[in-house]
């Protein structure tokens, strides 16, 4: 039986290599505005290919299910191995890039918000961002989002609060994911001033079902309003739920009842095609 170590080591290697040949691929799931039934961003989403230029699966050993790994236990094994850095911020930069490209050709700008765990929003990642959008120029900074995940818990809520000021002075928005789950629910809310939150899957889905999940989920969302936040749904797979977080008056929505995962260029190339609304 492969032992958990090698496992990690393995993929890791896989991982790296699939940063540095550009080989990582760029999915965007479409959050769609509950008033207006329009696209109003998307979130970024990482997929790992099952081959990449000068590494096979098949080097892994024989009794690992290589397409068994989810893409959280990819990010997993980005944090644990050292790879979080240059994960994040190859994926700063191929949006950038995308967003460089698509703006010569589309007229239409929606933000794409970018997954980051909290301990990479630090001083080197905003000089990093500054010199991106630099760098791709044709790029303003209210086409990103970025999405606080709530893994690993930040060692100083103080000093995340000062790099998410920073962000939003340079025109980013910022989205607090996982609103609703663990800690993130109030130390997060208190500590931290951001644009927006992202209500845990987990309360939409159970919601249909349990009136507790229901009663938990109004306070989030009034919560959230009291507050004044934009507040996005996610997860959203049935007509119950999105019925549900209607009446709870959420502002966005976003899951497989609207629109799976598509990828990065398609995404644009829909929205171009349709005016109409998503929702009616």
């Amino acid at each position: 039986m492969v032992q958990p170590f090698y496992q990690d080591t393995q993929l890791a290697e896989f991982l790296a290599q699939a940063i540095n040949h550009n080989q990582l691929q760029l999915y965007v799931q479409p959050q769609t505005s509950i008033s207006s039934g329009k696209i109003v961003g998307g979130e970024v989403l990482l997929r790992v290919p099952a081959r990449i230029s000068g590494f096979s699966r098949h080097s892994l050993q024989r009794t690992f299910d290589f397409s068994s790994v989810s893409i959280e236990e990819w990010i997993q094994v980005a944090l644990h191995q050292g790879l979080i850095h240059p994960l994040s911020e190859w994926l700063v930069q191929q949006v950038l890039r995308h967003l460089e490209h698509k703006n010569r050709s589309c007229p239409i700008h929606v933000p794409l918000s970018i997954n980051m765990p909290p301990d990479m929003i630090n001083q080197s990642f905003i000089t990093f961002v500054e010199s991106c959008f630099v760098k791709h120029n044709s790029v303003d900074t209210s086409q990103i989002a970025i999405e606080i995940t709530e893994f690993p818990k930040p060692k100083n809520l103080d000093i995340l609060n000062r790099n998410i000021q920073r962000l939003r002075a340079m025109g980013l928005k910022v989205i607090l994911d996982d609103f609703g789950s663990g800690y993130a629910t109030m130390n997060y809310l208190v500590e931290l001033v951001v644009d927006a939150v992202k209500i845990d899957q987990s309360f939409i889905q159970k919601a249909p079902l349990s009136a507790s999940a229901r009663a938990v989920l109004k306070c989030l969302i009034d919560l959230a309003k009291e507050m004044e936040l934009e507040i996005i749904c996610e997860g959203v797979e049935t007509p119950e739920q999105l019925l549900l977080i209607q009446q709870m008056r959420c502002d966005v929505v976003q899951g497989f009842l609207i629109s799976a995962p598509v990828p990065l260029k398609q995404f644009w190339l829909e929205l171009e095609k349709s005016s109409k609304p998503v929702l009616h």
